[in-house]
């Protein structure tokens, strides 16, 4: 359990047997009184493992699969060398029926080390003489 749901639990105790109220456990865990009546209920109804997060150990639906993975490297390699990460999308969905957004395709090259990530310039600041505006005067008071 991580530290959080600890610290959740030891609050939803302290309540349940009466040495803090709802409002002062709500503010302790940042949550409303509302949210904290919740999670004492499911507390009391599953014990520890009903604070704990329900996602805990599995994959994303939405994550791309491995094979996908190697299968787009292998052809960013082979075939589509030289392309960037916005076209090699747009080239994989015409025509190899894979989709990915050019977002996943720039990560998952960066990630292979098929691409370097871009240096990004240092902006130079302003000059210190700037060059002076026709018609315009300095005032000098």
């Amino acid at each position: 359990m991580s530290r959080e749901e600890l610290k959740r639990i030891l609050v939803v105790e302290r309540i349940l047997d009466r040495h803090m109220t709802n409002s002062k456990g709500a503010m302790t865990l940042g949550i409303s009184v509302k949210q904290l009546i919740r999670l004492k209920n499911k507390y009391q109804a599953e014990g520890e493992q009903g604070i704990a997060h329900k996602n805990r150990g599995r994959k994303p639906i939405h994550k791309v699969s491995d094979a996908i993975k190697d299968r787009a490297a292998t052809l960013y390699t082979t075939k589509y060398y030289g392309s960037n990460s916005c076209h090699f999308a747009e080239l994989l969905k015409e025509h190899e029926d894979i989709q990915l957004s050019s977002s996943s395709v720039r990560l998952l090259l960066l990630a292979k080390g098929l691409k370097q990530a871009k240096q990004r310039r240092r902006m130079k600041g302003p000059s210190t003489a700037s060059a002076p505006i026709p018609g315009r005067h300095a005032v000098a008071d």
